[in-house]
């Protein structure tokens, strides 16, 4: 699989760890791996459009020789999206990450801790409609989305979108 990303992606992705060990290692002494480490310097269209190319080639059809999307346990997921902005940080320069105090600061503040009964159900629910209207549509999202927790919603968004248009939609609120 690797070797496939490599033709398409070149000197943009690079192996580690123990699948990187195994070119060194007698074939007939290394071992299958359910999983690939590697370092990707591709942008993410980039690499979609790599996967997607490598699918084609390959015949993908099905769940055979198709790529999906990963999709974390709820508990991971957002610490997934913090993981996911450090390392645009540091190997594209996005900056994106030093939003992090204001991203969790706005997470504080839509879970309208001070709105008791209906008005915070009523409160939450306008504020998902109006996510979903600004961002709904945007490629590349969960496609559930704005199904998810308040909090994991804005995270995801600010892994894809600027934050102050994110902020700017919750401010309507």
């Amino acid at each position: 699989m690797f070797l496939q990303l490599q033709k398409k992606l070149g000197d943009k992705i690079m192996l580690k760890g123990s699948a990187a060990a195994q070119f060194y290692i007698p074939v007939i002494s290394q071992r299958a791996s359910i999983d690939i480490d590697m370092i990707c310097t591709a942008t993410r269209d980039e690499l979609h459009s790599a996967l997607s190319a490598i699918e084609a080639d390959l015949g993908g059809v099905g769940d055979f020789c198709k790529f999906k999307l990963h999709q974390p346990q709820e508990q991971w997921a957002i610490a997934g999206y913090q993981l996911g902005l450090l390392c645009e940080y540091i190997f594209c320069e996005d900056t994106k990450i030093l939003r992090f105090d204001d991203i969790s600061e706005l997470t504080e503040r839509i879970r309208f801790t001070g709105v008791q009964g209906p008005e915070r159900g009523h409160r939450t629910k306008e504020l998902r409609g109006v996510l979903e209207s600004d961002f709904g549509a945007l490629p590349g999202l969960t496609s559930d989305l704005m199904k998810k927790r308040l909090d994991r919603i804005i995270w995801e968004l600010a892994a894809t979108v600027s934050f102050d248009s994110i902020e700017n939609s919750v401010m309507i609120i």
